[in-house]
């Protein structure tokens, strides 16, 4: 759809107009003019190709994970294993760290050294995301799985085959 806009006001107060010696208007070069017609293209997306993800589904997941009653034992799951990542992080960043010297070492010419130091750095951000939502779930579960939830969504991970599809429709 091409929509055209028509802009608003007319005429800049601030322009100053001469006349030179012919009795003419002359516009002064310090002027702004102000087009005419601003062309404006909108792009209409189709209703199947618009994201699968149903935003409603996931506002409704997290006020649902907000309302639900969390054991304390499951609050000691969430702060081991957060301890237990924060101890493999390094571990996963020195991982990162190798794969990548190998992929710089060829010169990034190598596809398949740089699509597994690709894959690990990814790895280590969902790592490291993962960790700080769990040991945020240790204080607050609620927001610490919402914010697991949200990485995951907003990272492109689909819903309907993952693991979040099974947090999303938890029955309190």
């Amino acid at each position: 759809m091409v929509r055209y806009e028509f802009p608003t006001g007319g005429h800049d107060p601030r322009s100053v107009s001469k006349r030179d010696s012919t009795g003419e208007n002359q516009e002064d070069s310090t002027t702004r003019r102000d087009p005419e017609i601003i062309y404006i293209d909108e792009v209409s997306i189709e209703p199947e190709l618009e994201e699968s993800t149903d935003h409603g589904q996931l506002y409704n997941s997290i006020n649902q994970l907000e309302k639900a009653h969390y054991p304390f034992f499951l609050r000691l799951i969430t702060f081991f294993a957060s301890l237990a990542l924060l101890i493999l992080l390094p571990l996963f960043a020195l991982f990162v760290a190798a794969h990548g010297l190998i992929a710089g070492l060829l010169v990034f010419k190598n596809p398949t050294s740089n699509a597994k130091a690709w894959y690990y750095w990814k790895q280590l951000k969902k790592t490291a995301a993962v960790m700080l939502s769990l040991l945020i779930a240790t204080i607050s579960p609620s927001f610490g799985f919402g914010m697991i939830i949200l990485y995951f969504v907003l990272q492109g991970e689909e819903i309907h085959n993952s693991f979040l599809n099974q947090i999303m429709n938890r029955k309190n």
